[in-house]
């Protein structure tokens, strides 16, 4: 803002009232995109925390497959789709139980 006020006073002198319409133009802008920035940080951590529920879904089917547990009861109880559980299955972390 401080490079804006510069340029105005110094290429575009103003009058007292068209100094005050500037002033508030830029702060509306400055809140504009304050917005649109909170907006944006607002999905971002939406979306990390998505993924981060879905890690941790993973890592307890996981770990409740290597324990021997059938893996329908595993996608009930995780809600993963049998697809997702057929995958984690096959980690090596999961030991086989026949």
């Amino acid at each position: 803002m401080k490079l804006l006020t510069i340029f105005f006073e110094t290429y575009m002198p103003l009058t007292e009232t068209e100094n005050e319409q500037l002033v508030k133009k830029i702060e509306q802008t400055e809140l504009k995109e304050e917005a649109m920035v909170m907006e944006w940080l607002t999905s971002w951590e939406k979306k990390g925390l998505e993924q981060g529920r879905q890690e941790s879904k993973e890592e307890i089917a996981t770990k409740m497959l290597a324990k021997g547990l059938d893996p329908a009861i595993v996608e009930e109880l995780t809600g993963l789709p049998a697809g997702r559980i057929r995958e984690l299955s096959l980690r090596p972390e999961v030991d086989k139980v026949t």
